[in-house]
């Protein structure tokens, strides 16, 4: 019988630098596949290798389903930008972490007002923007 591992993005926000390649290497080891762009500093999680990925906020944990890749860059300045690969859905700060944590809040926040409000008067580009959030997130687990 296969085990299951669980990774959440705050697993992998407090990693940084050369903790991100351990973390990177453990999977490697553990499951079949893992594919990785250095180059954009990608970590492309995917459901076959049976790692679960969520974004998890203090009241919740959205678990998601599919491939859920966030790309991330070092701006000038020092701050660390990331971004969700097809939705509008960003972050930043000073460190890895805090953008993780920033782009969790901005997540929570595209959830609430796109899917849970009930009563929003939605643009197309807005309801399809909504639509890729209900397809993304697998199940909410309180916390």
């Amino acid at each position: 019988m296969a085990s299951t591992s669980h990774l959440r993005l705050r697993d992998v926000s407090s990693a940084e630098g050369e903790v991100i390649s351990r973390v990177v290497d453990r999977a490697r080891q553990e499951f079949s596949v893992v594919d990785v762009e250095r180059k954009v500093n990608s970590l492309i999680v995917s459901p076959k290798l049976m790692v679960y990925a969520a974004i998890v906020r203090p009241s919740r944990a959205f678990r998601l389903r599919g491939t859920f890749v966030i790309d991330s860059q070092h701006l000038d300045d020092g701050t660390i930008f990331v971004r969700h690969r097809d939705l509008p859905v960003y972050g930043y700060g000073e460190t890895f972490a805090d953008a993780i944590d920033s782009f969790g809040e901005m997540f929570e926040r595209q959830w609430v007002a796109l899917v849970e409000d009930k009563d929003a008067e939605l643009t197309e580009s807005a309801e399809a923007v909504a639509e890729q959030l209900r397809l993304l997130v697998e199940s909410i687990i309180p916390r």
